[in-house]
């Protein structure tokens, strides 16, 4: 049984701040972030899934054993068990990279690497989606619970400022 987590970082290449600027003058929030799953089984054992891009743009698999998650993580989401071994998802891996061989900014880049296995560990096939994709879901609810969180501290903020104005006038 493997316990699989999503995780998101920061992009690290040349483009990532020209994205992050696309993207926040088409939707209002950068979501260019890197994608990558860790998988850990009985024995407490994480292994790092995830794809890289050469100088040249081909794609290269990385299955690593890690021991503990990236640091400059910034949203880890667990997304369930799995009957599948480390055997398994790495065959899965090895399937895309075999389809996929070349970086596309559109249609082959670590996003639909990381949707591609989702969707075919049968577990995972309940998994909530927005327009299609698990990632879209897990950026919309982190944007949403950050504006929760905004909302509550500018409730908070009036109710602060509404008891020292009181203060003041008695």
């Amino acid at each position: 049984m493997l316990r699989l987590y999503l995780g998101f970082q920061p992009l690290t290449d040349r483009i990532g701040p020209v994205l992050e600027r696309i993207e926040m003058k088409i939707w209002g929030d950068a979501r260019a972030r890197h994608a990558y799953l860790v998988a850990i089984d009985e024995n407490e054992e994480m292994t790092l899934i995830e794809i890289k891009m050469t100088p040249r743009k081909n794609l290269i698999l990385v299955f690593k054993k890690i021991e503990c998650f990236k640091m400059n993580t910034l949203q880890l989401e667990y997304l369930g068990a799995t009957v599948l071994n480390i055997g398994s998802l790495k065959s899965l891996s090895n399937m895309f990279i075999e389809r996929h061989r070349r970086y596309s900014f559109h249609s082959t880049n670590c996003r639909m690497f990381v949707e591609y296995i989702i969707d075919n560990i049968p577990e995972l096939s309940c998994l909530e989606k927005r327009n299609g994709s698990i990632l879209e879901h897990f950026h919309y609810k982190a944007k949403k619970s950050i504006l929760r969180c905004d909302m509550e501290d500018v409730q908070l903020l009036s109710r602060h400022d509404s008891f020292e104005m009181t203060r003041k006038i008695k």
